[in-house]
């Protein structure tokens, strides 16, 4: 008999990005690392601050700036799907 006690077993996020952050080496950089379980998948995409979208790859380094810094991340499929927003919002002082 198999059994699971993991929500995210049964219930996983296709189309979505799952993220880690950790604190940079640089005072006020985070490093993200995104991944997805996307079929046909084509790229990540992030919006800072609420700018256009741009295409990133799995890991990205995000510079804060003083006040509340906010970073959208989504996947787009070769056919040009959007999956969910997934994102982080981080107030910050220097």
């Amino acid at each position: 008999m198999n059994y699971t006690a993991r929500h995210s077993d049964i219930d996983w996020t296709i189309n979505q990005v799952r993220w880690s952050a950790t604190a940079g080496a640089k005072s006020g950089a985070v490093e993200l690392l995104m991944g997805t379980v996307t079929p046909d998948f084509d790229t990540f995409l992030v919006s800072i601050d609420g700018g256009e979208w741009k295409p990133a790859g799995e890991t990205l380094s995000w510079q804060l700036h003083a006040g509340r810094n906010r970073i959208d991340m989504r996947i787009r499929t070769r056919a040009c799907i959007l999956g969910r927003v997934s994102h982080i919002e981080v107030e910050y002082s220097d």
